[in-house]
C-alpha cells in the first residue's frame, strides 16, 4: 500500500508541460475498452465482478502467442500446458487428472470450446480478451465454474488494413503471420483474410539416437471473415476458422532416480512420438438493432481431431517397451438467440435460450513392445453424446443514480450418453446422466465517484458429471456427478490521475461441493474418479 501511495504521489507531481494540447493529454490516457463479458457492450470498469481485459496494442506489443502466454498477464490464472491437457485454472480451482474439460469456459467469437485440448489457442488477429473470474453459471452455464476466458477476433469495416510479420530464433524457430481485410462494397460488404505458421526444430536431444528435433513443432492456423451490413439494423458475419497442428512430444526425462536424465534430454526407444490436432468451426454472428432493444444470434459448429503417439515409459529399455495411442474426437453444434435492452435507462435487461449437441469418441490403447512381440495392454473406446439446453436473463436496476442491483438466473440442463468398452479384456459399462441446475446469480454496487465504484457479487457455478474413460472403468465406477462452487467476491474498481492509472481490488471466498477427484477403488484396487466432500480457495 505505501508503495502504491509513493507511486500517486509521483504522478500527482507529473504536471503537463505549458502549451500541451487536448490531443496531447489524450495521448498519455488509458484507452477506452468496450467489452462483451456479460453480452452486453459494457465499460468492464463498471462490470461488478474481476474482469481482466487485453486490447489489440496489448496483445501485439506484450508479444502474446498463444494462451498460456496470455494468461501470464492476468493474476489468479494460472494452465497446466503439456503434451497431455491443457486445463485453465482459475482462482485454484481445477480438474482430476485425464479429465476432458475444464472447470474454465473457453469462448471464440462467442462460440465455447468444449474440450481443454482446444484451450492452448494460437493468437493473431485479436480484436481482445476478456477474462472473467469466478463462476459465470448464469450467462454460460456448465464448465463455467471457475470463470471464462471470451476472445473476440478482428472484424473488417471500411477501413482498409494489411500486416506481414516475421520472426526468426534460435533453434531455427520462426513465425510468419499476415492479415488482410476491407470493404468489397462500401458500407455494405467487408472481407478479412489471416493465416499464421510457426515452426521449431525444438531445444530437446534424444540420446537414444542423437536426434535433436524430438521437441519439433509445426503450427499453421488460419481464419476468413465475411461481414455484410444490408441496412442499419442489420450485422452479420461469418467466420470460418482451421488449424493443422504437428508437435513432437518427445520432451520427457527422468529427473531423479537411476535413469536421471540432465535438462533438454531424453532417452526413449520410441521415435516418432508426435501429436496431431486437425480441425476447423465455423461461426454465423446475426445482429438486429432497434433504438430499444437488440437481437443477436450466435450459431456455431467445431471439428476437432487429436492423435497422440508417446513412449509410456520415458526410457529406451530394449527389453520391454511402453507405449501409448490416443485418438481424440469431438464435433458440436450450438445456437444461441438473446435479446438485450438499449438506451441508459434505470432498467437493463438480457434474456436468452441456448442448445447445443456434442459428439465425443475416444480411443486409447497402451502397448507393451516384449521380445519383439507387440502386447496390447488396455483399449479403451468411449463415445459420448451430450445434449444441452438453457433458458437464462439478468436484469439490472439503477437506483438514487448511484446504485446497481444485478439479479440473474439460469435453467441449464445436461443430457449425457455414454459407452464403453475395453478392448482389451472385453468389459464393457453404459451410464445415461441427466442434469438439470438452477445458477443464480446476484450484485449490488456504489458509484463512490463517476470513475470509482466499489461492489459485492455472489455466483453459482457447475461442472458437470461425466465419464471415467480411461482409468479401467467397471459399470459401477463408469460415472461421476456434477461438482458445484459458489463464489462470494467484493471488490473496488478505481481510476485515477484523469484516466491515466486504473486499480481494482477482489477479495474473494469459494467454497465447492462434491469436488470431482480421482481416488482409488476400494474394490478393484484401481485409480477412478468420484466426488470428494467439500473443498474451498
Amino acid at each position: 500500500l505505501k508503495s502504491i501511495l509513493a507511486l500517486c504521489a509521483v504522478l500527482l507531481l507529473c504536471v503537463p508541460a505549458k502549451g500541451e494540447t487536448v490531443a496531447d493529454k489524450r495521448s498519455h490516457q488509458l484507452e477506452n475498452i468496450t467489452v462483451t463479458a456479460q453480452k452486453r457492450e459494457e465499460d468492464p470498469q463498471k462490470i461488478p465482478m474481476s474482469v481482466d481485459v487485453m486490447s489489440d496494442v496489448m496483445v501485439e506489443d506484450s508479444m502474446m502467442q498463444n494462451t498460456i502466454e496470455m494468461i501470464r498477464f492476468s493474476p489468479n490464472v494460472f494452465m497446466k500446458d503439456s503434451p497431455y491437457e491443457n486445463v485453465i485454472v482459475i482462482r485454484g480451482i481445477s480438474s482430476f487428472g485425464s479429465s476432458l474439460i475444464s472447470p474454465a469456459a473457453y469462448y471464440v467469437n462467442g462460440v465455447g470450446y468444449a474440450l481443454h485440448y482446444m484451450h492452448d489457442n494460437e493468437l493473431f488477429d485479436i480484436e481482445r480478451i476478456e477474462i472473467l473470474k469466478g463462476p459465470q453459471g448464469t450467462l454460460y452455464g456448465k464448465n463455467s465454474e471457475s470463470g471464462v476466458i471470451n476472445i473476440i477476433t478482428k472484424q473488417p469495416d471500411n477501413n482498409f488494413r494489411a500486416k506481414l510479420l516475421g520472426e526468426y530464433g534460435n533453434y531455427n524457430s520462426y513465425r510468419s503471420n499476415a492479415n488482410i481485410s476491407g470493404p468489397v462494397i462500401q458500407d455494405k460488404l467487408f472481407l478479412g483474410v489471416a493465416a499464421q505458421y510457426k515452426y521449431s526444430d525444438g531445444y530437446v536431444e534424444n540420446l537414444n539416437n542423437a536426434d535433436d528435433k524430438a521437441g519439433k513443432l509445426s503450427h499453421f492456423n488460419g481464419r476468413a471473415t465475411l461481414r455484410w451490413t444490408p441496412s442499419d439494423p442489420w450485422d452479420l458475419s461469418l467466420i470460418a476458422d482451421f488449424v493443422d497442428a504437428d508437435d513432437k512430444v518427445g520432451v520427457f526425462r527422468h529427473a531423479k532416480g537411476p535413469n536421471t536424465i540432465p535438462p533438454h534430454k531424453t532417452r526413449h526407444d520410441e521415435i516418432d512420438q508426435d501429436m496431431t490436432e486437425n480441425g476447423n468451426s465455423q461461426v454465423l454472428n446475426i445482429n438486429y438493432k432497434s433504438d430499444s432493444f437488440k437481437i443477436t444470434s450466435v450459431t456455431g459448429a467445431s471439428y476437432r481431431t487429436y492423435t497422440k503417439f508417446n513412449d509410456a515409459d520415458g526410457w529406451d529399455n530394449p527389453a520391454s517397451r511402453l507405449n501409448n495411442d490416443y485418438t481424440y474426437k469431438d464435433r458440436q453444434y450450438s445456437q444461441e438467440i438473446r435479446i438485450s435492452s438499449l438506451g441508459q435507462g434505470s432498467l437493463q435487461w438480457l434474456a436468452g435460450l441456448f442448445a447445443s449437441y456434442e459428439e465425443t469418441d475416444l480411443d486409447h490403447s497402451n502397448w507393451n513392445m516384449s521380445n519383439n512381440q507387440r502386447l496390447l495392454r488396455s483399449h479403451h473406446v468411449t463415445d459420448i453424446e451430450t445434449q444441452g439446453y438453457a433458458a437464462f436473463g439478468q436484469a439490472t436496476y439503477t437506483f438514487f443514480d448511484r446504485w446497481h442491483f444485478t439479479l440473474g438466473l439460469r435453467l441449464d440442463k445436461q443430457d449425457l450418453e455414454g459407452k464403453y468398452r475395453n478392448r482389451a479384456n472385453n468389459v464393457t459399462a453404459q451410464k445415461d446422466l441427466d442434469y438439470t441446475e438452477l445458477l443464480p446469480k446476484a450484485s449490488i454496487s456504489y458509484d463512490l465517484t463517476m470513475d470509482d465504484m466499489i461492489y459485492a457479487t455472489v455466483a453459482k457455478g457447475y461442472l458437470v458429471g461425466g465419464f471415467n474413460w480411461c482409468m479401467n472403468p467397471t459399470q459401477n465406477t463408469f460415472h461421476f456427478d456434477s461438482e458445484y462452487s459458489w463464489n462470494y467476491e467484493i471488490g473496488l474498481k478505481t481510476n485515477w490521475l484523469n484516466n491515466k492509472m486504473m486499480a481494482n481490488l477482489a477479495i474473494f471466498y469459494i467454497t465447492i461441493d462434491d469436488k470431482q477427484v480421482s481416488v482409488v477403488d476400494p474394490d478393484t484396487r484401481l485409480n477412478t474418479i468420484t466426488n470428494a466432500a467439500k473443498a474451498h480457495s
